[in-house]
């Protein structure tokens, strides 16, 4: 992209520090909602540190996003060991598969983060290099009543 060299590194940087943050919080085990929740997070994030390369190109910013997310998958959702699986089958089989399939589904999200940012003219609070803590579990949607089990 061409950018000055210190804007390229600010957004490497951030996005090392958004990768570490959400590794710190895989570390406690992730439900499958988990997984995704953090995947939007992560993938919003790193298009809205992207955005900050004005001369860069869309075509450009969404390489270095999904650069990003292979390597988050890579670093922190990668890693993730799936229960009563032999290792041999999740690392040579499961593991690729399913790194393709979120790679797709990414591609997707990404489009759809940026055509939201399209349409409000940006973002509604300024980009972070670290996105604020959040909790390793959603709660239940608010207004549902007390003692609510959603099974």
């Amino acid at each position: 992209m061409p950018e000055t060299a210190d804007v390229l590194a600010a957004i490497k940087k951030a996005i090392v520090d958004t990768i570490g943050y959400y590794k710190t919080l895989a570390a406690d085990g992730l439900s499958l909602a988990d997984l995704w929740a953090m995947t939007t997070r992560a993938v919003t994030t790193f298009v809205q540190i992207v955005e900050q390369a004005k001369s860069a190109t869309g075509e450009q910013k969404k390489a270095v996003v999904m650069a990003a997310a292979a390597e988050f998958y890579d670093r922190v959702l990668g890693p993730y060991d799936i229960p009563k699986l032999p290792d041999f089958i999740e690392t040579g089989i499961v593991d690729p598969a399913l790194r393709t399939l979120w790679l797709t589904l990414v591609n997707g999200l990404v489009d759809a983060v940026v055509a939201v940012f399209n349409k409000y003219g940006g973002w509604f609070t300024p980009a972070a290099t670290t996105p604020p803590p959040q909790p390793a579990t959603p709660g239940l949607p608010p207004g549902l009543p007390s003692g609510f089990t959603p099974y």
